[in-house]
């Protein structure tokens, strides 16, 4: 399997380039994709074609979870990456005290761990998995809360890079702060629940040094031996 992720601030267009480049390729797979694949092939050998559609994600995950496949997920992670939920759960103590905020970080990155260990344990030959908000945007939403008791330094952030998966490709999808904040005036979800308890004013200002972050992260990921384009 080739794994491959993209960094970028919201608004930057990641997921857009992410279905650009799935609908060109029909060997690049979205996380979602390839993980209800998986589980429903596991939990249903052979039966995968003829069920189809009727197999919704949110369906399979749950079953998945109750029987316990989700745990192999996270465990198979835990294994191979043994440093990485304790860093995780460290920085989100560390960089932000907001109890809601806390709990979205978590979930997101369990829900991660969760589906990346499924299909990188499953998954053989030569698909390639492109994740839009992977480890490498995940770490930049525990490094840049909308609030926080300190800031990160960069030698903590490589420390936490250096315990997550390393990406084959790390995509930086850029587009400067002024272009990100109109993108997410105009969409329908309009800005994401980091931004909620920020003051209008501030955006500008948040969405600068986020892009800084991520940069740090890509440079992290580069040391490592990722690709960067």
């Amino acid at each position: 399997m080739n794994h491959v992720e993209l960094i970028g601030i919201a608004g930057s267009g990641k997921s857009t380039v992410a279905r650009a480049v799935r609908e060109r390729n029909e060997e690049v797979y979205s996380l979602n994709e390839l993980y209800g694949s998986i589980v429903a092939e596991l939990l249903f050998p052979g039966k995968t074609a003829q069920l189809g559609s009727r197999l919704p994600l949110k369906g399979l995950s749950y079953l998945a979870r109750i029987t316990g496949l989700s745990d192999r997920g996270v465990n198979y992670c835990t294994l191979k990456y043994p440093r990485m939920m304790q860093h995780t759960a460290g920085a989100i103590e560390t960089y932000t005290d907001d109890p809601a905020r806390i709990d979205y970080i978590a979930g997101a990155m369990l829900d991660l761990i969760e589906q990346f260990g499924i299909v990188e344990e499953y998954t053989t030959g030569s698909q390639t998995l492109l994740i839009d908000e992977g480890f490498a945007f995940k770490s930049g939403s525990i490094y840049h809360p909308t609030q926080y008791s300190r800031r990160c330094t960069p030698e903590e952030l490589r420390a936490y890079v250096s315990t997550l998966p390393v990406p084959d490709l790390l995509v930086f999808v850029r587009a400067d702060p002024e272009t990100c904040l109109e993108r997410m005036r105009q969409r329908e979800s309009g800005f994401p629940e980091s931004w909620a308890r920020l003051e209008s004013e501030s955006y500008r200002t948040f969405a600068t040094e986020a892009v800084s972050v991520a940069e740090s992260i890509t440079e992290a990921f580069d040391a490592r031996g990722t690709e960067v384009v």
